[in-house]
């Protein structure tokens, strides 16, 4: 065994442990897989879900295949196939069709281990082929397969599940090749990785690398229009390629909802990023094409929006590790009164609550029960424990005073909302950078109305009649997303309902305040969809509980997971999670009025690993053509390749709008 095979069938032992993981959760419907693994090892939810829209992919493909009428007799040859099982879930009730044959192409010493589990267990491999050989020397392959009764004039489907990325791209383009010019009608499919220069795939093709499986091909094939692009130029007639997004809303909804019943679930942005990093290409010729139309139909248009994506530009800010998080909150205290930090600035930021790094808790856990002050003018830094449970994620900081802030909501699991009829109080004392610093922190116990448990929402501080409150809305609790907008007195902490028709179910969204105005924008849906809408609340009759909701038309990508600034004609959306450009946002504004007019700024990264999602930001400087925006951590766990966060702070600075 080389080394090249070696670590290629390490990936094959992986998958397999993900896949029985899978059917083991209610995922997939496979008994089979788990007869391969060698133990058993419950995944994440997030890799769950990846494993069972990948399978989505692959299975439905191959079973609508399986059922075309027109198209007989019937080959498939699956290439790399592995301890794969889906020729045990296709035939497990068809094991007597004599119109299907069924070939499974991978190293020798691995199907050899593969066929001595099957005789073990006594499976019944009637239509099933074994061909061993390696991949890169395919012309053996090709004569072991005509040899055992490959025919080129049977309609034949052929495909590779992550498997084609690890060959250079002489030997998968031979692979390619030779399946248009050998049969006369045929299909073949290709599920792999895409769009390798963002932070995600930059993350993504270093995982690969670390494990010495490189993806060999995804800088030369790196979108879905470079991938349409190759199988045309290798000869196929009829090319269908999308990301896993544009299949993922092709699944019936009632499907849908039954998976994300299976687990407790939060990982959004890892969920949205893996499936916007995975592409399935389906290539037909001959009577296949007709095949290739009827199921690629419904697959939702993945071409990206054509705007014209300015550079911006940004610096890293060197700090101590404290704010190497996400799923954090932030906010701004002080006042023009009296220095904040020994430096004489007035203004710092404290952090909350997240999942990252901390001296006090190491790497890799919900943040501690501290708060983090740090001065953007001198980056001086320091943690400070306090006395409350402060270990949540994705929970809301809004200020209530020049040093003082409350806590309000998050969650310590997905199935564990912190309530809202309890917030925490946060005062802090003394100089940042001086040793009299101190913070006090207490549970407040809430009166009135008291809202169900929640996070990701949003929380907005604005004055009511004089008085201070803070104003909630929407988010999630443990079983469905929230339409409900509500409103905090923070001076004698009683909370009311806002009556206000109309107004979404969202979560993971932004909420600005803009004069007497409230900006909604973006978020993910009921259905689990990112939306682009665009809201504005009149808050002008909050006294008498009530507001209006109006939503406008724009014309603004699906983004969520970011954060929002207002000035006097812009909106600022910083980062996110944005599916529909190829180009990931690091700003995108938002003229304030009608036609609500967008520019977008990216961010080029050249080698760094950055994502600008689960941040929080803050306004650092601004003068009269450009505004600084801190951004303060961020990051996201990346599916199987670990968890990818931001190093603690970095500053773009965006030009205004001059319209």
């Amino acid at each position: 065994m080389d080394v090249s095979e070696k670590f290629l069938r390490a990936t094959n032992d992986n998958s397999i442990l993900s896949k029985g993981s899978a059917a083991n959760c209610g995922y997939t419907a496979d008994q089979w897989t788990k007869l391969f693994c060698r133990k058993s090892r419950r995944r994440s939810p997030l890799i769950n879900r990846g494993y069972w829209i990948r399978a989505r992919v692959i299975k439905g493909i191959v079973s609508r295949f399986l059922a075309c009428p027109t198209l007989l007799p019937k080959q498939i040859v699956s290439l790399g196939a592995g301890y794969d099982t889906l020729y045990f879930q296709l035939f497990s009730r068809n094991l007597n069709d004599n119109n299907v044959k069924f070939y499974e192409i991978d190293f020798p010493e691995l199907l050899h281990i593969k066929s001595q589990v099957i005789s073990s267990n006594e499976l019944d491999t009637k239509n099933l082929t074994f061909i061993p050989g390696d991949l890169r020397y395919f012309d053996g392959i090709k004569t072991k397969l005509v040899n055992k009764g490959l025919d080129h004039k049977a309609p034949t489907l052929v495909f590779s599940e992550v498997v084609l990325t690890y060959l250079d791209e002489v030997y998968s383009n031979k692979i390619i090749k030779w399946t248009t010019e050998f049969f006369e009608s045929s299909v073949f499919i290709n599920y792999e990785q895409i769009l390798p220069s963002d932070g995600f795939g930059r993350f993504m093709t270093r995982h690969f690398d670390g494990l010495n499986s490189p993806l060999k091909t995804i800088d030369l094939y790196p979108d879905v229009r470079s991938l349409v692009g190759r199988y045309e130029s290798l000869g196929w007639p009829k090319v269908v390629v999308t990301d896993l997004i544009g299949f993922l809303g092709s699944i019936e909804g009632s499907e849908r909802f039954r998976v994300s019943m299976l687990e407790p679930f939060d990982e959004f942005e890892g969920w949205h990023l893996k499936c916007k990093h995975y592409a399935v290409s389906v290539a037909a010729k001959g009577s296949c094409q007709q095949f290739i139309e009827d199921i690629c139909g419904c697959w939702k248009s993945r071409v990206p929006i054509g705007w014209n994506v300015m550079e911006l530009p940004w610096q890293r800010i060197v700090c101590k590790p404290l704010l190497r998080r996400f799923a954090h909150s932030s906010c701004d205290l002080g006042d023009d009164s009296n220095p904040f930090c020994k430096c004489g600035s007035h203004l710092v930021h404290l952090t909350t609550g997240g999942f990252g790094e901390s001296p006090l808790s190491g790497p890799g856990h919900r943040m501690p029960s501290t708060v983090v002050l740090h001065c953007g003018q001198c980056q001086t830094t320091q943690e400070l424990a306090v006395s409350v449970d402060l270990s949540r994620m994705h929970c809301s900081l809004v200020p209530i005073g020049s040093r003082a802030c409350v806590v309000l909501g998050g969650r310590k699991s997905p199935s564990k909302p912190c309530k809202l009829n309890e917030i925490i109080l946060i005062q802090i004392d003394g100089v940042l950078g001086e040793t009299d610093l101190e913070v006090n922190s207490s549970v407040i116990s809430c009166h009135g109305d008291a809202p169900c448990p929640r996070w990701r929402h949003t929380a907005t501080n604005l004055d009511i009649a004089g008085t201070r409150h803070v104003l909630i809305i929407g988010g999630r609790t443990t079983d469905r997303v929230l339409d409900d907008l509500l409103v905090l007195n923070v001076e004698t902490f009683t909370w009311n309902r806002i009556k206000a028709s109309g107004l979404h179910a969202v979560h993971s969204h932004s909420a600005t305040l803009v004069n007497n105005t409230l900006a909604i924008c973006g978020g993910i849906d009921s259905q689990g969809d990112p939306t682009n809408c665009l809201a504005f609340i009149d808050l002008s009759s909050l006294d008498e509980l009530v507001a209006t909701v109006t939503y406008v038309s724009v014309d603004l990508p699906p983004l969520y997971s970011h954060t929002a600034h207002s000035l006097d004609t812009e909106l600022l959306l910083v980062g996110g999670v944005c599916l529909d450009l190829v180009a990931v946002p690091a700003v995108v504004t938002v003229g304030l009025v009608s036609p609500y007019p967008i520019r977008c700024f990216k961010l080029n990264i050249s080698n760094e690993l950055v994502l600008i999602n689960g941040h929080s930001s803050t306004i650092q400087r601004q003068t009269t053509n450009t505004v600084v925006l801190s951004v303060i951590g961020g990051g996201c766990n990346c599916f199987s390749f670990g968890t990818l966060i931001n190093p603690g702070l970095i500053n773009l600075e965006c030009e205004l709008s001059t319209d």
